[in-house]
């Protein structure tokens, strides 16, 4: 089974203890869940999973049950927190369709970029592994991830999320 089926299927199990470090792109310190098993010398796959609108990083990690299929798949995650300031709580400004309805214009893009960037120069990942996936208004965001830096994303998983209203809007290289 691959390991986005398995994300996919939200498997059951224990919960395990896992390192965790801190990283931070600019919007404050993320913790980065690293397998028991971590090696440093060994590139891993690398899981982000973005929350949906008004949800929180730590809601998509435990309702993916990341912990417990990272100590079967051996990836490394991390589960950021969107931007404030919405009627709704946190959300990702991820295309026109959804969602920053106060127009804040905040280039959630870039960061998260700089996000895996900053992962990348802190951990061993393997850059043809880097996945994103996410539900509803994070699921957008993956999709628009997957559109502006296609050269750093290998597949996206988006639960009830989707892309640009006009297609020529995602210029993926």
């Amino acid at each position: 089974m691959s390991l986005i089926t398995a994300l996919a299927l939200l498997s059951f199990g224990a919960q395990v203890q896992q390192e965790q470090l801190l990283v931070d792109a600019g919007r404050g310190p993320l913790e980065v869940v690293l397998p028991a098993d971590f090696e440093a010398t060994q590139a891993r796959p690398l899981i982000l999973a973005l929350h949906g609108l008004g949800s929180d990083g730590r809601a998509i990690r435990l309702r993916l049950k990341l912990d417990v299929l990272q100590e079967t798949y051996g990836f490394v995650h991390c589960s950021p927190d969107g931007s404030s300031g919405g009627p709704n709580g946190l959300f990702w400004n991820a295309t026109g369709a959804c969602c920053d309805s106060e127009g804040s214009g905040v280039d959630d893009s870039t960061y998260l970029r700089a996000l895996i960037e900053e992962i990348e120069a802190t951990v061993a990942i393997d850059p043809r592994s880097i996945h994103v996936i996410g539900i509803s208004n994070g699921g957008f965001m993956a999709h628009r991830l997957a559109c502006d830096h296609a050269d750093k994303i290998a597949s996206i998983v988006s639960i009830a999320g989707a892309g640009f209203f006009d297609p020529t809007l995602c210029v993926a290289s």
